[in-house]
């Protein structure tokens, strides 16, 4: 009977898709696989009509076995969801077929250790094969750093962190040549004596050197080592790693100078990401953090890393801990921008100027609302009042902080979002997370009820003034604020003539008025009369160069 159906197939003429898919249905009601194979191969091109020949084997080794027939990565993952796969000889076969890293990984993962070693060879992307490195013993992850390009470093560092083991860390430094992977494996020991014993042995140059001796846990023994670096840069780099709040004052504090305070609740949290460009900022990266409190636990650190919308080689982006409205904090925010500055860094078009708020302030889902409102009906001042005089709204705006206001007001047209339902929160702030899409926007609430748990306001260009970085947390902070004592008011049976006025100004700014007079009942809900100076100023002298340039 199967040989009939073979014979069959060479009465059709041409090899057009119309002929190999009549093809393909006779071939797949063939008993026999190896006869399903040979005649498949003979007459079937089109990869879609192999995989549904294939499809139909009886042995799930002759799918696995033939898998590269298919050339769609997605077809032959399509073909595997029902295949039994039972052993590693079969998993290396699938990893040999794929075409994409990602999808070879999964399968090298359920393999046994020796073989997921042996498997790195046939991935090419780095991240992929650190993928798989991670999932070695100890013992074995360093011996791989070598697979990983020098390009790709933070791959090497992450695989390096990994290990916990300092004294498999010391076995490794034996035999390894590479002077970046000794300063990095020096740096992540905690064994200052060991360190600083291997320094002058493993470590040539200063920079590198300086790094080492940044991660010492003793600020003395830093001190006096840096009197051994003769680089300005290098030096700079081990004054910043002081933990001593008294050496870090010394250094990035100016005591003489007004110090600006916030005026938070002190129960909101805070967060900002710094972004700046420069030439330190590779060393900075590296350095890793600023500002360690807790050494040993690292409880609190300003982290420092690369970020996608920056340059890959300049980039940086300098993320604070949680803050609060606190003395100490405001301090730490002016000694961080201190410490760039002296660095050399810079805010350009590239850089944004990040602020999250803590989303558990906000309590309902009217409180929420509120924000909506503010934000929706104030967003093109916020892009101008956000930024110091003199600078209107970085080009990357359009792709990195694009306005939401047009989405919420589409959205509650739809009917996408009820501001005036009865929805609980949760459902509520899902149905606004859809409607974002992305966390690309002015206003970021992709981020609430995941680890971050914040509302980031995305809007400010970069910049490492800390004036500036205060007066924005304080802006953004009061929206918060605002939206929530707004919803609070809103619940109440009685209300005062300060707090009717609040409401009434609220519902103001949903009418059609000129933009000035939009500023200034959104200055008087936000804040006191001295407080509102500093905004008039940025809209003023920014709204005037938009206008010059008819933005």
């Amino acid at each position: 009977m199967d040989d009939e159906k073979i014979q069959e197939l060479d009465y059709f003429e041409g090899d057009d898709l119309g002929t190999q898919h009549s093809k393909s249905k006779i071939i797949s009601t063939i008993k026999d696989d190896d006869k399903k194979i040979a005649t498949m191969k003979k007459h079937i091109k089109n990869s879609t009509f192999r995989l549904e020949i294939i499809k139909t084997f009886q042995s799930s080794q002759k799918k696995i076995d033939n898998l590269y027939l298919i050339t769609d990565d997605f077809d032959k993952k399509i073909l595997l969801e029902d295949t039994e796969i039972t052993n590693d000889e079969q998993r290396l076969i699938i990893v040999k077929a794929f075409t994409k890293d990602y999808n070879k990984v999964p399968y090298i993962r359920e393999m046994n250790e020796d073989n997921r070693e042996k498997s790195l060879q046939f991935l090419s992307i780095d991240g992929a094969k650190k993928d798989v490195i991670l999932t070695l013993s100890l013992e074995r992850r360093l011996k791989h750093l070598e697979d990983i390009r020098p390009h790709f470093f933070q791959y090497k560092e992450e695989i390096i962190d990994s290990v916990q083991d300092d004294e498999i860390k010391k076995n490794y430094l034996r035999e390894v040549k590479d002077q970046e992977v000794i300063t990095k494996i020096l740096m992540s020991i905690k064994d200052d004596t060991y360190k600083l014993e291997k320094i002058e042995e493993l470590v040539k140059e200063e920079s590198n050197r300086a790094l080492v001796i940044a991660s010492l846990k003793d600020d003395e023994i830093k001190s006096e080592k840096l009197q051994e670096l003769l680089d300005k840069d290098n030096q700079l780099l081990v004054k910043i790693s002081f933990q001593d709040p008294k050496r870090l004052k010394e250094n990035f504090f100016n005591s003489k100078r007004t110090y600006k305070q916030i005026g938070l609740d002190k129960e909101m949290s805070i967060g900002i990401e710094i972004e700046s460009e420069g030439e330190r900022a590779e060393l900075l990266r590296k350095l890793k953090s600023f500002l360690n409190e807790d050494d040993e636990k690292q409880e609190r650190k300003w982290e420092t890393k690369g970020d996608l919308s920056l340059s890959e080689q300049d980039g940086l982006e300098v993320v604070s801990p949680i803050l609060i409205d606190s003395k100490k904090d405001v301090e730490e925010i002016y000694m961080t921008c201190e410490m760039l500055r002296q660095a050399g860094q810079e805010a350009n078009e590239k850089c944004g100027a990040h602020v999250h708020i803590g989303a558990e302030y906000l309590k309902s889902k009217e409180a929420y609302a509120n924000l909506l409102e503010i934000w929706g009906n104030t967003e093109r001042i916020m892009y101008i009042i956000t930024n110091e005089p003199g600078s209107i709204p970085r080009g990357g705006t359009s792709q990195h902080a694009e306005p939401i206001s047009y989405k919420i007001a589409q959205a509650i047209e739809e009917g996408s979002i009820e501001l005036n339902d009865e929805q609980d929160l949760q459902t509520f702030i899902s149905s606004l997370q859809k409607m974002q899409n992305n966390k690309e926007r002015s206003l970021n609430l992709l981020n609430i009820n995941n680890q971050k748990n914040t509302i980031e306001f995305r809007v400010a260009n970069g910049t490492i003034n800390p004036d500036v970085w205060i007066e924005n947390i304080k802006l953004f902070g009061r929206l918060v604020q605002r939206a929530e004592e707004l919803a609070e008011i809103e619940q109440k049976s009685n209300i005062n003539e300060e707090e009717r006025q609040q409401l009434e100004l609220k519902e103001r700014l949903k009418e059609d008025i000129p933009e000035k007079e939009k500023l200034e009942i959104v200055l008087d809900i936000l804040f006191e009369e001295e407080e509102k100076e500093v905004y008039r100023e940025r809209y003023k002298e920014n709204s005037n160069i938009l206008k010059r340039y008819r933005i």
